[in-house]
């Protein structure tokens, strides 16, 4: 067998196996294949500078044959090509597969530690019933105000990630947006400043959504539930198709805001497995 970097010249060999949420840059794709027949694959994500693991697969038929541990060794030998100085892997520890993944992982001298994380699942009826939106109504002439990421020329967000950049502020300079809602994605500016940002992307349910990330300006705190808020009114907009959103919470601080401002909402806490594997620099 051989491991392949999937490019574009063949992309439409591969791409059958790979969920398309997946086949977009920054990711990096490798496959392993007999005969032009894939039997496994990894997806890394690029984020900024590590690599993260997003997906592993082995066909089960292939299983045991060490082709996931080729895989993440060619993970490796890309990092450290690259010049990345770790990788990064989370995953459900009860799955069937955790214990062979985990496996695999301290091989290759993963550090493995568990973490929780809190998983919001958001309905219309939930959302428009919340502390949130209860009894708020915005004045004609309050600012500031979001806007949406389709009101952004290609020339103006090219210049809005330049900025990012120039400014070191890498959390925003490496956002993807490719599975991103234009109308439902908000960005809160002053003074011509970007001081907040909503990514909000298409699940793979219809009618729902996936809030991604939510980016504040320390210094513009207070604002963060004028934020939260016009992009609950954007979702909202849609009452006949827009049935749900779903979000991570990690950080506790972020988990005391969100359950304030939504009230008793579904929720769920479960411990994810974590690993980090440095690379060393010679």
């Amino acid at each position: 067998m051989k491991i392949i970097q999937i490019q574009k010249h063949n992309l439409p060999q591969y791409s059958t196996i790979i969920p398309d949420s997946l086949l977009r840059y920054p990711n990096e794709i490798f496959v392993c294949a007999q005969d032009d027949i894939p039997y496994g694959a990894i997806v890394l994500e690029n984020l900024n500078k590590h690599l993260g693991i997003t997906w592993l697969w082995v066909a089960p038929e292939k299983k045991g044959q060490k082709i996931g541990s080729a895989l993440l060794a060619k993970a490796y030998q890309f990092a450290k090509e690259n010049q990345y100085t770790a990788i990064t892997i989370a995953y459900d520890p009860d799955e069937s597969w955790a214990i062979i993944l985990e496996y695999m992982l301290a091989q290759m001298g993963f550090e493995l530690y568990m973490a929780p994380f809190t998983k919001y699942y958001i309905t219309a009826q939930m959302l428009q019933s919340s502390p949130l939106m209860k009894n708020y109504h915005q004045k004609e002439n309050q600012v500031p105000h979001t806007i949406a990421l389709s009101s952004l020329s290609t020339k103006e967000l090219a210049r809005f990630q330049f900025q990012c950049q120039k400014y070191n502020n890498l959390l925003l300079s490496h956002i993807n947006f490719s599975k991103a809602v234009p109308e439902k994605t908000r960005l809160l500016y002053r003074d011509d400043k970007l001081i907040g940002l909503t990514l909000v992307n298409f699940a793979n349910v219809p009618g729902e959504y996936e809030l991604s990330m939510v980016y504040i300006d320390p210094t513009y705190n207070t604002l963060l539930p004028t934020l939260f808020r016009e992009t609950a009114q954007e979702l909202l907009k849609d009452a006949n198709s827009f049935s749900a959103v779903y979000f991570t919470c990690v950080v506790s601080t972020t988990v005391r805001l969100a359950d304030a401002l939504l009230g008793e909402t579904k929720k769920t806490i479960k411990q994810m497995c974590h690993g980090i594997l440095e690379i060393p620099v010679y």
